[in-house]
């Protein structure tokens, strides 16, 4: 989901993810999957990742050539109770973009990207030029 208003983008995964995106282990809390996959259910994370700079890229192809979108935004905190209006058990993260939010709407190619702390602008358009990917920066 994205406030276009506010340029900001929640971003929430289906299960688990890695306790080193929150600010504190002790702010993981543990839960059980939703049935929405059938009535074996795992466990999943429940936190916000902690607030900081970030770098979203996507992998995808256009017309069978491979293009990065790539975009950049700062991470914040938010409380567990708003996780409500998405999925409640599930991990979190909140962004404000950098750039426009209806560009990235635009060249979005998946519901999965890749969400690293810091500014890694710089070497993905390395990377992308080195292979001969065209990047999408938005």
């Amino acid at each position: 989901h994205i406030d276009m208003e506010q340029r900001v983008l929640r971003l929430v995964n289906c299960g688990a993810a890695a306790t080193t995106l929150a600010r504190d282990k002790k702010d993981v809390d543990w839960g059980l999957q939703y049935e929405y996959m059938g009535k074996k259910r795992g466990a999943t994370t429940v936190f916000c990742c902690r607030k900081g700079k970030v770098t979203l890229a996507r992998l995808s192809r256009v017309g069978g050539a491979y293009v990065m979108q790539i975009t950049s935004g700062e991470s914040f905190e938010q409380s567990k109770e708003k996780f409500k209006e998405a999925r409640g058990k599930w991990p979190h993260a909140f962004i404000k973009l950098d750039g426009d939010p209806k560009e990235f709407l635009q060249n979005i190619r998946s519901n999965h990207l890749h969400m690293a702390y810091g500014n890694f602008k710089s070497e993905l358009l390395d990377f992308c030029e080195i292979l001969g990917i065209k990047p999408i920066l938005t």
